[in-house]
């Protein structure tokens, strides 16, 4: 599976994505500085996308 997170400077919100599948806002008026990271509590083996490949979700 490939789990999308992301955030809207215009309105501060911050929405999900799963493959490609958009999930809905989680929260909304979120207007802070942002310093994405990820955390696991196992071992794990990730992609992580940051925006130096293009997203597969448009909005």
């Amino acid at each position: 599976d490939v789990l999308g997170c992301g955030y809207c400077l215009n309105t501060g919100q911050i929405f999900f994505i799963m493959n490609s599948k958009y999930l809905g806002i989680a929260y909304i008026g979120l207007f802070y500085t942002w310093y994405p990271s990820i955390g696991s509590n196992c071992v794990c083996s990730l992609k992580v996308n940051f925006g130096q490949d293009e997203f597969k979700y448009k909005e």
